[in-house]
């Protein structure tokens, strides 16, 4: 899905090319995610990889859950 914004408050499974993905407080996202800014309220869900919009080389992330995630260059 390509979008300016994504706000997600249910269920979505997919990959997202966007500038900002918002994930709501009982939201949850199982796919892949490539925003400049991705925002995961307190319960809101995600599993996936996510790459950062940049001008330069994009950083991945990989995390199997909102408290959880680690940087991979």
């Amino acid at each position: 899905m390509k979008a300016d914004k994504m706000i997600i408050s249910g269920s979505f499974e997919g990959n997202a090319d966007c500038n900002t993905v918002e994930i709501l407080a009982g939201g949850r996202y199982i796919g892949k995610v490539l925003a400049k800014q991705l925002v995961i309220e307190q319960s809101g869900y995600f599993e996936g990889e996510s790459k950062t919009k940049k001008d330069s080389t994009p950083q991945t992330s990989v995390v199997t859950n909102a408290k959880q995630a680690k940087i991979v260059k």
